[in-house]
């Protein structure tokens, strides 16, 4: 940006000084903690940033504690869909090989003592394209169970050639990979599935071919 105009202003940031206790994030503030309501570290560096530039335009630091306290974060940012003491479900957009790696390593970050099943939808055109299937590897180290879906559909609409579980598998450098191509087969294993001390999160630029998270979530909690 500097190089090609004068007028361009840069400023760094860094991650700032955080804690985690009973499941929350807080930010630190000199001698004092900001209670979140956001988590992961991607999330601190991102309100690293803002305060940043809002400081450019006035907003000063205790005012900016004053606020953040309050923010929800965005629509589909490590949302939380239900929860009980013992399972928590969340949603998120995830829709690029980093935004992946960051959103399970902030689950795990969170409750550190707990399982994580991860599903994560293969949704856009460079995610379903094989060429760019490399990108993701060890990206999805963190969850005990990691689940791939893909729906054959969206491969025929961008008329993309079908990718294999092995090319999945290969690419994202885990062998244990289940990789599920059908709604029904993907709501049936999760409600099914024996949920204790151990966390959901679903994470895609689409929608699991209409499968209902919201109304998945409530059973799962059940």
């Amino acid at each position: 940006c500097k190089k090609e105009r004068f007028d361009v202003k840069t400023e760094s940031y860094s991650t700032p000084k955080y804690k985690i206790k009973n499941g929350q994030f807080f930010i630190i503030n000199e001698d004092d903690k900001v209670a979140l309501k956001v988590f992961g570290k991607h999330n601190m560096q991102n309100l690293n940033g803002a305060k940043t530039l809002l400081a450019r335009i006035g907003i000063t630091d205790d005012q900016f504690y004053e606020a953040i306290g309050s923010f929800e974060g965005t629509q589909k940012r490590n949302n939380l869909l239900a929860k009980n003491d013992s399972v928590s479900v969340y949603e998120d957009f995830a829709h690029a090989p980093s935004k992946l790696k960051a959103t399970v390593n902030a689950l795990k970050e969170l409750h550190p003592e707990r399982k994580l099943t991860a599903c994560f939808e293969l949704h856009t055109f460079s995610s379903l394209n094989k060429a760019f299937l490399k990108h993701y590897k060890n990206t999805y180290n963190s969850p005990e169970t990691a689940i791939v879906f893909v729906n054959k559909k969206n491969l025929s609409q961008k008329d993309l050639p079908e990718i294999s579980q092995e090319e999945i598998r290969k690419n994202f450098h885990r062998d244990d990979i289940l990789v599920i191509d059908d709604a029904e087969e993907l709501s049936s294993l999760l409600s099914k599935k024996s949920w204790n001390n151990e966390d959901l999160i679903f994470m895609s630029s689409g929608n699991f071919d209409g499968l209902n998270i919201k109304t998945l979530a409530q059973t799962i909690i059940r």
